[in-house]
């Protein structure tokens, strides 16, 4: 999420045209609106808007409800206060309460003095739009004005960046926060939610829990304190598993549009996926049981809109999507969820509030009726599993809205006597008999999924016996052919053994021969072996013979030769002797002749210039040598 800069607060809120302003602010504090209920509403819607995680934040001064949707945009923020929304809305229901979002806000609001407050939403979706809606309650409240006191505009550069904050401090890329101011009953109504264990939960009234429902996504919800609590969180859980598509349309409730036709003659229509339908009279046998399709024509005139909301209140331990039971067999399991549901204290008032259709004019509750169902009850007993299911824990409500303080066309078909909000139990048996198929298709199509479940599962375990009878098949088979492999084994061994016992049967008679031969053969080999021995024998001594004469002959030539080295040492001495002998002897004629005869110093000097004739720095020399001596 990108903050972008220089943004300034744009208008772009589209006025529509007036009704009775009185009356709808008059009927924001009409009884039927339950805190916790509003609460359920604004989960609900955030489960709308592809929600997978929803915070409730308790500050200092603001308590904020952030979740991880895919945001609003402008049209979606505007039909989030109008009473009347178009029906190619995106979204198909009005909550599990049946509340409109703008309601819920409004209740949420009020502190403990029951005065309004003014409450304030930022979104941010997905085609990168920073948008906010300002509901002034207190004021609209005091004026009995709803038109026009609704502000729509853009987020301002500091609004965007602590809008920001509040999706980063959850690690939110997108999403919605809504921020009321503090007061302690809306924080006392939401930590109980979150206080109680799931047993203290199947004991509280349902007017005090916060409902859930099929056709929603998995959720978690968190509460979160700034007072340093660590965050506590529940689950809200899909029980069609992410299968809607394909067994459940992902609606839980219908609209049926009221219509007078050119004879001034009621209609009554149900938007289905197949298109138009309507309960059609069949002559003198009164109206059909099942719904056909049928044309609205334009002279037709509109008197109104009935949303008929299917729901199944639901325990995980029951109706667990990952351990579906069939319903054709579950009356033991939903006698048992009745005993631990309905406790001793509340049992005929939750019975009550259960059972029958519910019927809310303006958001409040008017009356119930009991539809005489037969597809459901007439084959049905006590304790039967169809029946359990369709009375005590799938509620059908029915809701419209009318704003005059006198009876309209509305409240006459719904049975409303004047000024006493009285129903006389009767309706058009038109309208009742698509009230009954739109619930018997909500109960159709659960019943699908479960039978689908289970079939797959089925599939799953019987694929799972094949495998195994085949694995068991395969390991048999190799279990044959290992024991085949070793009785072959032991039949080559025990045919070897005939083969030789045959053998030696057959050369039996040869047998003898063959010995005297052998011996014969071992006799002249040995004398041969004998002879080759002797023959080696005389070799070895022979060439041990030649050997000691070589070596004999060897040791003569060295001793000669050392006599020779020995003689030429002697001559070589006495020659050494002789010189050093002749040498004493010259050296002492020498002396013997110089001391008889003087130095001849002329003789001298004429056999150095026979030498140095041609030398005359020689003889220079000479003559100064002589001349000194």
């Amino acid at each position: 999420m990108i903050a972008s800069s220089d943004i300034t607060p744009q208008l772009f809120e589209e006025r529509g045209g007036s009704w009775d302003e009185q009356g709808l602010v008059e009927s924001l504090d009409k009884k039927g609106f339950t805190p916790n209920k509003c609460c359920s509403e604004l989960i609900a819607n955030s489960n709308d808007a592809q929600a997978t995680k929803i915070i409730w934040k308790i500050e200092s001064a603001h308590i904020k409800l952030i979740d991880d949707g895919i945001g609003m945009d402008r049209i979606s923020l505007q039909n989030m206060f109008k009473m009347f929304k178009s029906n190619n809305s995106e979204r198909k229901t009005m909550g599990i309460s049946g509340l409109g979002g703008k309601e819920g806000i409004y209740i949420l609001s009020k502190k403990s003095n029951k005065e309004p407050t003014t409450v304030v939403i930022y979104t941010y979706s997905k085609n990168g739009e920073y948008l906010k809606a300002i509901a002034p309650w207190k004021k609209i409240s005091d004026e009995k004005v709803y038109t026009g006191n609704i502000t729509f505009t853009n987020m301002t550069e500091e609004e965007i960046i602590r809008f920001g904050n509040d999706l980063k401090d959850c690690k939110f890329q997108h999403g919605t926060v809504i921020v009321f101011d503090y007061n302690d009953a809306l924080k006392q109504l939401i930590e109980t939610q979150f206080s109680v264990d799931e047993i203290c939960k199947l004991k509280m009234s349902p007017n005090d829990r916060w409902d859930m429902i099929f056709g929603h996504t998995d959720s978690e919800i968190v509460l979160e304190k700034t007072d340093g609590t660590p965050p506590v969180s529940i689950g809200k859980y899909d029980y069609f598993c992410g299968n809607e598509t394909e067994f459940y349309t992902g609606k839980n409730s219908d609209i049926i549009h009221h219509y007078i036709d050119d004879k001034n003659e009621d209609r009554y229509v149900l938007i289905s996926e197949a298109g138009p339908q309507e309960i059609v009279h069949h002559g003198k046998m009164g109206f059909k049981t099942e719904p056909s399709v049928i044309r609205i024509h334009q002279t037709w005139r509109s008197v109104g809109i009935y949303e008929v909301l299917n729901g199944l209140r639901v325990d995980k331990r029951i109706f667990d999507h990952q351990n579906p039971r069939p319903f054709s067999t579950a009356a033991t399991i939903l006698n048992n969820y009745d005993a631990q549901y309905f406790t001793e204290i509340d049992a005929e008032y939750v019975k009550e509030s259960l059972s029958g259709c519910s019927v809310y004019r303006t958001s409040q509750l008017i009356t119930k009726i009991s539809f005489d169902d037969k597809t459901f009850n007439a084959k049905t007993s006590r304790g039967n599993s169809d029946m359990m299911l369709n009375k005590f824990h799938h509620r059908t409500e029915i809701r419209y809205t009318t704003y005059s303080k006198q009876d309209n066309r509305m409240d006459i078909v719904m049975g409303i006597q004047e000024n006493k909000n009285q129903h006389q139990n009767v309706l058009p048996k038109q309208l009742e008999r698509l009230i009954i198929h739109s619930k018997r298709e909500h109960l159709r199509k659960i019943n699908t999924y479960f039978e689908n479940v289970m079939k797959a599962r089925e599939e799953q375990e019987k694929k799972k016996r094949l495998l195994i009878a085949e694995q068991k098949k395969i390991e048999e088979q190799q279990k044959r052919l290992q024991k085949n492999l070793v009785e072959e084994q032991k039949r080559l061994k025990s045919n070897k053994k005939k083969l030789a016992i045959q053998q030696s049967d057959s050369d039996s008679d040869e047998s003898c021969v063959n010995i005297v031969i052998n011996v014969e053969a071992k006799k002249e080999s040995s004398v041969e072996k004998q002879e080759e021995e002797e023959e080696q024998e005389e070799e070895e001594e022979e060439q041990d013979i030649a050997k000691q004469k070589k070596q004999e002959q060897e040791e003569e030539e060295q001793e000669e030769q050392e006599e020779e080295d020995i003689a030429k040492q002697k001559e070589e001495q006495e020659d050494i002797a002789a010189k050093q002998k002749e040498e004493q002897e010259d050296i002492a004629a020498k002396q013997k002749e110089q001391e008889q005869d003087p130095i001849n110093i002329e003789k001298i000097v004429t056999l150095l210039q026979e030498k140095c004739i041609n030398d005359i720095a020689k003889l220079e020399t000479i003559y100064k040598f002589i001349n000194n001596l």
